[in-house]
């Protein structure tokens, strides 16, 4: 074989071997490049969430804080209230007005109780007067006693 026989099947052999060793280093730099990305974006993704996280619960813990402070006014306020001073004394009885309402109130079923009772008994009266007089009418048709 000639010398340039030689030097173009060694240039042809030098080309293959640069280009597999610049595919394979392509591959692994692609190969290396997809993990990279991969981590880079998990990374990412993983403090957004976390910064999300912290957002919304302080978010929450101010709306709570909030809340409670609101609360908090509106039970100073009912206490200060002459309504729920009223409604103690009259749950311990010691308010006028209702404790009068009270009595009254009692008079008034135990009137309604009395009626009652008096209507049950003229009903009673009448049904017992009514049976004597059948009885009378029976005793009277067999002749007498």
């Amino acid at each position: 074989m000639k010398l340039a026989s030689k030097m173009i099947g060694g240039n042809q052999l030098l080309f293959v071997l640069l280009a597999i060793v610049l595919g394979g280093l392509a591959v692994y730099s692609l190969s290396d490049l997809g993990k990279t990305i991969l981590s880079d974006a998990t990374e990412s993704v993983q403090e957004l969430a976390s910064n999300t996280l912290i957002e919304g619960t302080r978010n929450d813990s101010e709306l709570i804080n909030y809340q409670i402070e609101s609360t908090i006014r509106d039970v100073m306020q009912l206490s200060e209230s002459e309504n729920l001073r009223g409604y103690l004394t009259a749950r311990h009885g010691q308010n006028k007005v209702w404790n009068d309402l009270a009595k009254t109130e009692v008079v008034r079923l135990v009137d309604d109780m009395v009626e009652n009772t008096k209507v049950q008994q003229d009903l009673r009266q009448q049904s017992v007067i009514r049976g004597l007089n059948v009885a009378r009418s029976i005793v009277a048709d067999a002749g007498g006693v």
